[in-house]
């Protein structure tokens, strides 16, 4: 199995981690991208109070370049990105490792969906990425598929 750069996209809680970890069983390493961005504020001292002000700290503080320049730096065949949010990062990504695997986790808007009542602060360079992807997996009944989900995906992958 040739192993490839996955990067997944998605709104707040839309199951981007539980689909990462089931790349995680197969031998890929998780990268978070939230976390990739709160080490280096933290580092600097500025470490927002809340988890979703991140990106937005982040950019205030050190700009789209090194937004854009940590993401590629912590790409690699094998690793599985974690919640990238904003297409400027994609595209740096994809001049880096043209062959990445896109791949976009709507937000799940069922009647089990836990009530999020703030905005998503990047919904709509969130649903510019969903346009892009090459792989939309949409909400099944249960974590527990998933990773027929992935199985599914690498093997599309390596027929390509």
């Amino acid at each position: 199995m040739k192993l490839r750069l996955i990067v997944i996209t998605g709104p707040r809680n839309s199951g981007k981690t539980a689909l990462a970890t089931c790349f995680e069983l197969r031998g890929y390493k998780v990268k978070n991208v939230g976390n990739l961005l709160a080490e280096q504020l933290e580092r600097a001292g500025l470490l927002p109070y809340s988890r979703s002000a991140l990106g937005a700290a982040y950019l205030r503080v050190f700009g789209m370049d090194r937004y854009c320049g940590t993401v590629v730096e912590a790409a690699d065949p094998g690793v599985v990105l974690d919640g990238l949010r904003l297409p400027q990062a994609l595209s740096a990504l994809r001049r880096s490792h043209p062959d990445l695997v896109h791949i976009a986790r709507p937000r799940y808007d069922g009647p089990a969906a836990v009530v999020d009542a703030s905005p998503e602060p990047y919904a709509a360079e969130i649903s510019q990425l969903e346009s892009t992807a090459r792989h939309l997996i949409a909400w099944r009944r249960s974590v527990h598929e998933l990773p027929s989900v992935v199985t599914e995906i690498l093997g599309e992958e390596e027929s390509i």
